[in-house]
C-alpha cells in the first residue's frame, strides 16, 4: 500500500478474478496494474516488478539472490494462465 493507495484493492475491482502473488507475500514488488485491450473486452492484470520480487525473496524469506532467481522462475513465471499477472523486467 502507498500513500493510503491500495493496489491490490484496485486491481481486485478492476479485475476480481486477478492473480496476486500472496504466498509469499509480493506486494512489496507490485507497482500497478495493466491493461489489455482485445475482441472489444478490457482486462486489467497486476504487475510486479522482477527486481523487487527478487528483493522480497531475499529480505522476507531469507533466499540468496540465485534462490530467489530460482523460485520466481519455477513458481510463477512457469504458471502462467488467465488472469496472471505481468512480470515487468525493468532495463533502465
Amino acid at each position: 500500500m502507498t500513500d493510503g493507495f491500495d493496489i491490490e484493492e484496485q486491481i481486485q475491482e478492476l479485475n476480481p478474478k486477478a492473480v496476486l502473488f500472496r504466498s509469499p507475500d509480493m506486494s512489496q514488488a507490485l507497482i500497478g496494474w495493466g491493461q489489455q485491450n482485445t475482441g472489444g473486452e478490457t482486462k486489467f492484470y497486476a504487475v510486479y516488478d522482477y527486481n523487487l520480487m527478487v528483493e522480497s525473496l531475499q529480505n522476507d524469506e531469507d533466499m540468496s539472490q540465485e534462490e530467489a532467481i530460482d523460485w520466481i522462475s519455477y513458481n510463477t513465471m512457469g504458471i502462467g494462465g488467465d488472469n496472471f499477472p505481468i512480470i515487468l523486467h525493468n532495463m533502465l
